[in-house]
C-alpha cells in the first residue's frame, strides 16, 4: 500500500530582526497522510527559527523562500536526529492503528 503525504506549513510568524524584515520565526507546521484504502491521519507542532545572519538570509517575500526550503528548517527542529522517514513512519503508523486498532469501545447488548 502506497500512502501519499502532504507538507502544510501555515500560519508562519515573521518579525524584524536587527536590520532585516520579513524574517520568518515561527512556524507551524503539519504533515498529513492518505493512504490507499481511504485511511487519514496528521501530525503537527511547531518550531522557532534561531535568527539569521544577514549572508545566508532568505526574505519571507522572495521567490527564494520556498516550500522546501522551510521544510529543510523544520525536520531538525522537530527533534533530536529527526529525519522526513522518522515523520512519515509515524503517519504510518496511526494510520495502522486506525486500521487495525489494538482497542475497541463496546457497550454490552443488554444495557
Amino acid at each position: 500500500m502506497a500512502n501519499t503525504y502532504e507538507w502544510i506549513f501555515d500560519p508562519i510568524e515573521v518579525k524584524q530582526s536587527g536590520e532585516l524584515a520579513n524574517v520568518a520565526n515561527v512556524i507551524h507546521w503539519r504533515l498529513n497522510g492518505t493512504s490507499d484504502d481511504g485511511f487519514v491521519t496528521s501530525i503537527y507542532g511547531s518550531v522557532v527559527l534561531e535568527d539569521p545572519n544577514a549572508d545566508d538570509f532568505v526574505d519571507f517575500d522572495s521567490a527564494d523562500f520556498s516550500k522546501d526550503l522551510v521544510k529543510s528548517w523544520v525536520i531538525p527542529l522537530v527533534g533530536d536526529g529527526c529525519t522526513e522517514e522518522m515523520l512519515k513512519k509515524t503517519v504510518d503508523d496511526q494510520m495502522d492503528l486506525q486500521r487495525t486498532p489494538p482497542t475497541v469501545q463496546k457497550k454490552p447488548g443488554s444495557w
